[in-house]
Parts: C-alpha cells; structure tokens; sequence
C-alpha cells in the first residue's frame, strides 16, 4: 500500500549554524511541511535552481558566503 503524501509543501531551510538550521528544521516538519536544508546561501541558490516544488525560503540574513 502507498503511503499518502501528507506534507503541507516544502520549505526551504537556510541557516550556517546547524544547530539553529536542525531546531527550526524540526519546527516546520512537526508542523506538517517538508523541509529542504541549506547551510550557505550558495547552496540554497543551487538548490532553488535544481528542485522543484519549494513553496517558501526560510532563512538568516547575516550569513557568510556570495
């Protein structure tokens, strides 16, 4: 039996402390969305340019990086 796709959309994760980028990862899954991590806004470029399906970018704003 295929299990149904229950995710409310996927988010977008975007944080250079992992701790901090984990705890809210686990914030947004507990409430029902599937979460896509990114630890650098390079990678989250990288990311939104290959998948598909992200409906939101959460993300610091003082991060290392181009």
């Amino acid at each position: 039996m295929e299990k149904a796709n229950t995710s409310a959309g996927t988010i977008l994760v975007v944080d250079d402390q992992a701790m901090i980028r984990m705890f809210g990862a686990d914030i947004i899954t507990d409430a029902g969305y599937e979460v896509v991590e990114a630890n650098s806004a390079d990678e989250a470029l990288l990311i939104l340019e290959n998948a598909e399906g992200i409906t939101l970018l959460f993300s610091d704003i003082d991060m290392p990086g181009s």
